[in-house]
């Protein structure tokens, strides 16, 4: 509300009753509608006052004063009942906010615990598994209980069970030399893989997952396919290292190739991916050749892991060894004939055009294997699956060898970073070596020739 004051003078009289308030000339007028003690003045000149209190000017100062203090008072008392409202307001949304998060965490804690159940139960299937499948007998009383409520890995789980009395009384070869293995299927490329029965790399990965390596191979088409790197007249896969034959079947299986040529070192894995190509009637398919490839021909050491069917590589020629990451002085050692790719290419009739795809994982030997293969694969013009594993590939001195062939055949190199396709470059490679030499990791990359027009 707005008031407009003006003073006017009052005479020196304590006799109000006697002054002619027209005979007093007004100094100051004054203008007012309400006052804090509720006096009204009715007009704004002095000529139609009629009847008036009139108050001396120090007592309208003070009154002026208190209202002046009223009017702000009563601006803190409207401001603040807006922000108590306010504050209210808030409070009731805190409030809601509140009890949704109180909803959302009963919420989260009936997911865990309906997800805690499952991997239970999952886990419990597992052990049974395990038990039924490699043992060869019923579990136990609280057998599974006592494994699935363990602190240990599943990994560790199924280690302890392969290194047990009662599983390596399974294994005790019988007088004929006869294999042991243990048969899977692999439900989403309808076939069975068969693995030694002494693995405990492969086969866990298997049994507790999908087959190994099969989602590195699917990725790596997926992408060759959408690059059109895999066409109809190029429909033969080279599998250099091909282990059980796994990768070969699993090529076969993708649709895109129709023949498959394995080449294995080991005596033993070369067995085992006779009976999957056989297992799986895949003879006219698959091809097996059991040999070693390297940059020279003639015998030659293999140090073979007694745990892992898959770390089959050359034995090193250096006299001395300092390193010894995966416990190479327990490996058996076999004597195997080895090869170049380029001799083995002639007598084979491999025919370099039809190749689509080549996979190598040689344990760290693919640089000598590019050294014997030089002419024979920029015949092939065709892309490489192949590890790059700098402790492996010291071991063997083959460093230059391996950095030379990427030089000349690659026109771009990719590798994987959760499950997605990144381009990398030799400088990368490089670094990656100096970095990782001492250690045990690795990279699975594809080299991209230049495509012929």
């Amino acid at each position: 509300m707005k008031y407009l004051w003006s003073i006017f003078l009052v005479l020196e009289s304590s006799d109000t009753k006697n002054i002619d308030i027209r005979s007093v000339e007004p100094i100051i007028m004054f203008d007012y509608s309400i006052t804090p003690i509720g006096l009204m003045a009715k007009t704004l000149t002095y000529k139609s006052f009629i009847k008036s209190v009139l108050i001396r000017v120090p007592i309208l100062a003070k009154l002026i004063h208190k209202y002046d203090e009223y009017d702000e008072l009563q601006e803190k008392i409207t401001c603040l009942s807006q922000q108590l409202a306010q504050v209210e307001c808030e409070k009731q949304l805190l409030l809601q906010e509140k009890q949704l998060l109180l909803q959302e965490k009963q919420l989260l804690l009936q997911e865990k615990q309906l997800k805690d159940t499952e991997t239970t139960l999952a886990r419990c299937q597992l052990m049974d598994g395990f038990i039924r499948y490699l043992m060869r007998r019923e579990p136990k009383e609280d057998e599974i209980s006592q494994y699935s409520n363990s602190s240990l890995s599943d990994r560790e789980i199924f280690i302890q069970l392969f290194t047990s009395d009662d599983y390596q009384s399974r294994l005790q070869i019988p007088k004929n030399n006869a294999l042991f293995g243990v048969l899977t299927k692999a439900e989403s490329i309808k076939s069975y893989l068969l693995y030694p029965s002494f693995d405990q790399a492969q086969l866990f990965t298997t049994l507790t997952s999908e087959p190994y390596q099969l989602s590195d191979l699917n990725a790596c088409l997926n992408f060759l396919k959408e690059q059109n790197w895999l066409i109809p007249d190029k429909t033969t896969f080279l599998d250099i290292g091909a282990n059980i034959g796994s990768m070969s079947i699993y090529a076969i299986s993708s649709g895109y190739f129709t023949q498959a040529i394995g080449i294995e070192a080991s005596s033993l894995n070369y067995q085992f991916m006779q009976w999957n190509v056989s297992i799986n009637n895949l003879e006219s398919q698959v091809h097996a050749l059991n040999y070693g490839l390297a940059d020279f021909i003639g015998e030659q050491d293999i140090i073979c892991s007694p745990y892992n069917c898959g770390d089959f590589r050359m034995s090193s020629q250096q006299t001395e060894n300092p390193e010894n990451l995966y416990h190479e002085d327990q490996f058996n050692l076999e004597k195997v004939q080895f090869s170049t790719l380029d001799c083995l290419s002639e007598q084979h009739n491999i025919i370099a055009e039809k190749i689509g795809l080549i996979c190598i994982d040689c344990q760290g030997s693919e640089g000598l294997i590019f050294k014997g293969g030089m002419e024979f694969l920029q015949r092939v013009n065709a892309p490489i699956y192949v590890e790059f594993w700098p402790y492996g590939i010291n071991r063997l001195n083959c460093k230059d060898e391996y950095f030379e062939f990427i030089t000349q055949y690659s026109n771009e190199i990719f590798r994987w970073v959760d499950e997605k396709v990144q381009p990398i470059t030799l400088d990368f490679l490089k670094d990656f070596y100096e970095t990782y030499l001492h250690t045990t990791l690795h990279l699975d990359i594809l080299l991209l020739p230049e495509k012929n027009s």
